[in-house]
């Protein structure tokens, strides 16, 4: 576990009454159990993370009535790369599907994100790029183009198509959270 929080909301309708129950980004400490208040909190709502050995990082985000007692973390047993070519990149997911997940890509002075549904397993990450026709682009060689960062997230009660709209309103967000997102991100 490398930190977790937890906040206290005292009001739903007014979530400046909300107060840091816990927070440990410590982990050289150790993380005990998360002791919180049983009474006066209308709601809950944890981040935690941790990471693995090998360059992955996994991510739980909750709200609601209770703190959970286990966390589900993703991690690498939930998707398969068939092939990671910057003109060939496959994935598959092996359990459920993300809301989405984006594939990081760089070369010299440029880092690409793509974000992607998990309907589209298959990415051409050089022919993206170059069909785009940028202007400030022109001139750069991207051969050396190369996976770097892989990520997803399955947020409950969103889909790809329902994910995006939410998360850049700060209004919606602030009228219905969601209760929990599952994540996992791994650096090559």
């Amino acid at each position: 576990m490398q930190s977790c929080t937890l906040v206290g909301i005292m009001d739903t309708t007014d979530y400046n009454k909300s107060v840091f129950l816990y927070n440990n980004g410590s982990p050289s400490f150790g993380i005990p159990d998360v002791e919180y208040p049983k009474k006066l909190v209308q709601k809950f709502e944890m981040h935690a993370y941790a990471t693995n050995t090998n360059k992955g990082t996994a991510s739980y985000y909750s709200y609601g009535d209770a703190v959970p007692s286990t966390l589900p973390l993703a991690d690498e047993s939930a998707y398969t790369i068939n092939t990671s070519q910057n003109n060939n990149f496959s994935i598959k997911f092996n359990s459920s599907r993300p809301t989405y997940y984006y594939t990081q890509w760089q070369t010299g002075n440029l880092l690409w994100l793509i974000y992607a549904s998990p309907d589209s397993t298959t990415l051409n990450p050089m022919g993206l790029l170059t069909s785009l026709k940028s202007k400030s682009l022109q001139g750069q060689n991207f051969s050396s183009l190369a996976l770097t960062r892989l990520s997803f997230e399955n947020t409950l009660g969103l889909d790809y198509q329902g994910y995006f709209p939410y998360v850049t309103n700060s209004d919606l967000i602030k009228m219905k959270r969601v209760a929990t997102s599952v994540g996992f991100s791994k650096t090559y």
